[in-house]
């Protein structure tokens, strides 16, 4: 085979060429009809995957319309000092999730002691 250069054109002998186009015949993705990118136009999702989205969705609706449902009560509080704690109780956990970090884990000995301090007061 000849050096190929910048501007010369590769070719090669005849059975190769022949050995070549077979190859690419029978290769779908050469084909001018067949994209490489799959088409979605018929592409169905699995029931699980569309549970879950469902289940997002809702979650995701009833959080704002508890969230709201809270805003309301707020504004119904004669007190500034009682719409404050509405909202510290009722909203902090919903907005800002629980920190793994701050649940204190206790031994089963430090939990009877604080079992204990709670029954006596």
């Amino acid at each position: 085979m000849a050096l190929m250069t910048r501007h010369s054109k590769l070719t090669m002998p005849a059975e190769v060429q022949h050995y070549w186009n077979e190859l690419v015949a029978k290769n779908e993705l050469t084909r001018s009809d067949v994209s490489i990118y799959p088409s979605y136009t018929n592409l169905t999702l699995p029931y699980r995957v569309v549970c879950r989205q469902r289940y997002a969705r809702n979650a995701k609706r009833n959080r704002t319309l508890y969230l709201l449902e809270v805003m309301y009560q707020e504004l119904l509080q004669s007190r500034v000092l009682d719409a404050i704690r509405l909202f510290r109780e009722y909203s902090k956990v919903i907005i800002v999730p629980l920190d793994p970090e701050d649940i204190i884990t206790l031994s089963a000995k430090d939990q009877r002691k604080l079992d204990i301090l709670m029954a006596e007061n």
